[in-house]
């Protein structure tokens, strides 16, 4: 990156200062040292970018006779790793878990703790209560969805509810139909390209092809 294009970023990334207004009160001016500019359509790009050698950076650090995969959406990452023996993964996990943190602390990025999942997918000593909250889509110990779709059905239940109660104030017509897609059918449809049947697929989009096989 060279000539106006690196001015471009230079400007774009420093001398930018923030301030707190609380109750009518200002606080002083600091200076951001870190992160970019909220709502730019630059900021996800530059993401990307800075974490483009994420992968290869922890594949380096685990033990070559563990597979690793590394999936990164927006600022989500998702380490998949498989071994010969329970002992390797686990090995593998920790040596992933440190190589995470210390990306983190080299490139100025927070890492969120608090939001840090494992899941020891058909180990016979992972509880059978154990999930894993990938985004949107709870997954169980033994990567089935049975969880998920129990509370999606629960979630659908209190939004049939809202448009049972709406029926008393908007009248039976298109606005009420839009609204119960957009709560109802909206949230049916959500990450459900992963865990539906082929059977449940037709009965969100008719055009969907079923060939009579689960």
């Amino acid at each position: 990156m060279a000539g106006p294009t690196k001015k471009l970023m230079l400007s774009y990334l420093t001398g930018g200062r923030q301030q707190v207004n609380w109750n009518g009160q200002r606080s002083s001016f600091l200076n951001i040292k870190y992160g970019v500019r909220q709502g730019s359509v630059l900021g996800p790009l530059l993401f990307i970018l800075l974490t483009a050698d994420l992968p290869d950076y922890l594949r380096v650090a685990v033990n070559p006779e563990a597979q690793l995969e590394v999936l990164l959406y927006a600022d989500d990452t998702s380490i998949v790793i498989s071994a010969p023996s329970w002992e390797q993964v686990d090995f593998a996990m920790g040596s992933a878990s440190k190589a995470l943190e210390a990306y983190s602390n080299i490139n100025g990025l927070h890492l969120n703790v608090g939001k840090t999942q494992t899941l020891r997918l058909g180990a016979p000593d992972t509880p059978s209560t154990a999930t894993l909250d990938l985004l949107g889509v709870t997954v169980s110990r033994n990567l089935t969805f049975g969880l998920h779709h129990e509370k999606n059905i629960q979630n659908v239940r209190k939004r049939i509810g809202v448009i049972r109660r709406l029926c008393t104030t908007v009248s039976r017509g298109p606005l009420l139909t839009e609204i119960a897609r957009a709560i109802v059918i909206g949230k049916l449809q959500t990450s459900a390209w992963v865990t539906r049947s082929a059977k449940f697929s037709l009965l969100l989009n008719p055009l969907t092809p079923y060939n009579g096989k689960d």
